[in-house]
């Protein structure tokens, strides 16, 4: 079975939960003087949305570089002609104001630890893709494929749990089968467990089962 990369899937479920939605009105004009590096004026880029233009035309990504670390697009020019002094550049991209895509994987790495705390049924981690895969609490060698492991359901109750920790006091969420609404006079620690127990109301029990005929095993949900 092919493997479920649900990470971008959280970060994005995430982001909404702490308003932290994309801004495609990232814009920045230069003038070329003998130096290629364009430091952008915003600090959390999406880098698959970048387009520069030189003097009004869009050069082609293979002409330029972005660096996350200084925040800068570097443009060298090696299938085109070279830059000129007073080439005018635009740069076109869209960004986040509140959180980078790293920060967000922190907080959802350190969230993970809740489902311990809290005593959940299922254990998750990051793989070495930076997916979250579910784990045997008895067997950390016993892992399941992401498809089967870790529901839609899941997905999205790890991102509640992480946009909690990230800003208790303005998470609210409410559909017709779950809602949560922040209690102003409640710690992070005292909502955390609040939203559990709705959680494990409206997910049911989950068990981890063996199969001794085969030696397989497998996740079982019921209500």
């Amino acid at each position: 079975m092919a493997k479920n990369h649900n990470i971008s899937n959280i970060i994005s479920l995430v982001r909404g939960l702490v308003r932290d939605q994309k801004d495609s009105t990232g814009r920045n004009i230069f003038s070329y003087i003998g130096d290629n590096k364009f430091t952008l004026s915003e600090p959390f880029i999406d880098s698959t949305s970048i387009q520069v233009y030189v003097n009004g035309d869009i050069i082609s990504p293979a002409d330029w570089d972005y660096d996350s670390v200084t925040n800068r697009v570097i443009i060298d020019m090696p299938s085109g002609s070279p830059l000129q002094n007073n080439d005018t550049i635009v740069i076109l991209y869209s960004f986040y104001k509140k959180y980078s895509d790293n920060e967000i994987m922190g907080y959802i790495s350190c969230s993970l630890c809740f489902f311990v705390q809290f005593r959940y049924k299922k254990l998750f981690q990051l793989d070495d893709d930076n997916d979250v895969i579910s784990v045997d609490a008895d067997n950390a060698d016993v892992t399941a494929v992401n498809d089967v492991g870790i529901t839609i359901r899941e997905q999205q109750f790890i991102a509640i749990i992480t946009a909690i920790n990230i800003d208790p006091q303005n998470v609210k969420i409410r559909t017709p089968e779950f809602e949560y609404t922040p209690p102003q006079h409640k710690s992070k620690q005292e909502q955390l467990m609040d939203a559990f127990m709705q959680f494990n109301r409206f997910i049911g029990s989950v068990e981890y089962l063996e199969d001794d005929n085969d030696s397989s095993a497998f996740w079982r949900f019921s209500r």
